[in-house]
């Protein structure tokens, strides 16, 4: 019984760990498709084609990775969760950005 509970209490601090290090790579991912998107717009028919998707995708992948940050601020990589809520509240704000960007646009 007790081997259970140590086991459980170690797997924990292990999960918040995990939790903060998605944030930061989930915020990655989601600078790097709001900048591809930005320098290959005007040259690329795939991406004109999908364009509209993108925002949506984007504002995804920023709050999932902005919750998981929040999440992950009391575990030892409190860095990487701050690094992961900054990148995901800068890739929100720029996702509602295109995603108005794209409705003036098609109108």
């Amino acid at each position: 019984m007790m081997n259970k509970i140590n086991r459980e209490q170690s797997i924990k601090p292990q999960f918040k760990e995990k939790k903060a290090a998605i944030s930061l790579v989930l915020g990655i991912i989601n600078i790097s498709i709001s900048v591809i998107v930005s320098l290959f717009q005007p040259y690329s028919e795939i991406l004109w084609r999908i364009r509209q998707f993108l925002p949506l995708i984007t504002l995804l992948v920023a709050l999932i990775g902005l919750i998981l940050g929040i999440m992950g601020l009391k575990s030892q990589s409190r860095k990487l969760a701050v690094i992961g809520i900054v990148l995901g509240f800068v890739g929100l704000i720029d996702s509602i950005y295109a995603y108005i960007a794209e409705i003036i646009s098609s109108t």
